[in-house]
């Protein structure tokens, strides 16, 4: 239900983050929740940053993006409703 970033991704200097969460075919329902932590095994120290929540209006598959911009040391996503009928995968990307 959840994956973070790696422990090498800390010091990584990334200054944007490029977030992908791709809904599979037949997805009805769900929502992703990308959170912010200071480390990725923090199990208390995670903050709610943007939530993703599935739009019906879409052909499946379909690819939400969020860019979010700052020096983050650990991200996770998190599947906050469940996912119905289908899939979700989710990756990140990070510019320097």
């Amino acid at each position: 239900t959840t994956v973070a970033t790696p422990r090498a991704f800390r010091p990584s200097g990334c200054l944007e983050t490029t977030h992908h969460i791709k809904w599979g075919v037949g997805v009805a329902a769900g929502e992703v929740t990308i959170e912010t932590a200071d480390k990725e095994d923090d199990a208390d120290g995670w903050s709610s940053y943007a939530v993703v929540t599935f739009t019906n209006s879409a052909t499946l598959p379909y690819t939400d993006t969020v860019r979010i911009q700052g020096n983050f040391r650990a991200f996770r996503h998190r599947v906050t409703a469940i996912v119905v009928d289908g899939t979700v995968d989710s990756t990140i990307n990070g510019a320097g």
